[in-house]
């Protein structure tokens, strides 16, 4: 009688989370003039969306493949889960009919392994797309080149890094904490705006527009009406 080894659910799990060879299935930056190219951008939350992410990373795609000399048919931008591609159906179906690529910024935003956390385990946290899943990536391009300009083994770390630097230059960020302001801006600030504050009341125009022609909060505002214009 044969004993069979038991094995863990953990050594399962990672057995499953091993990633697969992505360069098989999606191409790293062939892109070459004249080619004609659907860019697919992918966040995973509304709040990522609402705060500029899918549209950042439009326009750094946009910016990529038109300094190569592609062409732009359209941009397909998708909020949701990276673990289950079939939305990218949708982007297959309009680059067929201009027989255009694919084009991503990374492997994670066509698909995610399914075991993929955020905030799981080190393994968890570090899960690229496996075999499985990028079959069913294969088989939802429907035999549509997928591109990457990031090469589409990179880990995810490095791919977390090249979102964040991306997001960074299009938005005009440069990350870290914010600059305090200097000792006295208060100050500075009310001689420099109180006079066209005092001229737009005296005209009749109302807290919220005078707010906006001299770029101050309507807070602020309210309180040098207060107490500096009474």
């Amino acid at each position: 009688m044969k004993i069979r080894k038991k094995v863990s659910a953990r050594k399962s799990i990672e057995k499953k989370v091993s990633p697969g060879d992505a360069s098989k299935y999606i191409s790293y930056d062939c892109i070459k003039p004249g080619d004609q190219v659907v860019l697919y951008c992918r966040v995973s939350t509304r709040q990522q969306n609402y705060t500029g992410n899918l549209d950042a990373q439009e326009r750094y795609l946009r910016t990529q493949v038109t300094e190569r000399g592609a062409i732009v048919v359209t941009a397909v931008q998708c909020v949701g889960s990276g673990f289950y591609p079939f939305r990218l159906a949708y982007a297959a179906s309009l680059a067929k009919q201009s027989g255009a690529k694919i084009v991503a910024l990374t492997t994670d935003r066509f698909i995610r392994n399914e075991f993929f956390k955020s905030t799981g385990s080190k393994f968890e946290r570090n899960a690229r797309a496996n075999i499985e899943g990028l079959e069913t990536l294969k088989q939802c391009a429907e035999g549509i080149e997928l591109v990457t300009l990031v090469h589409p083994n990179t880990s995810l770390l490095e791919c977390s890094g090249w979102q964040k630097k991306i997001g960074q230059q299009v938005k005009s960020r440069k990350g870290g904490r914010p600059k305090k302001n200097p000792p006295g801006y208060k100050k500075e600030r009310r001689h420099e705006k109180l006079p066209k504050v005092r001229e737009l009341r005296s005209e009749g125009v109302g807290i919220r527009e005078t707010a906006r022609r001299v770029s101050l909060p309507e807070a602020t505002v309210w309180y040098w009406v207060r107490n500096f214009l009474n």
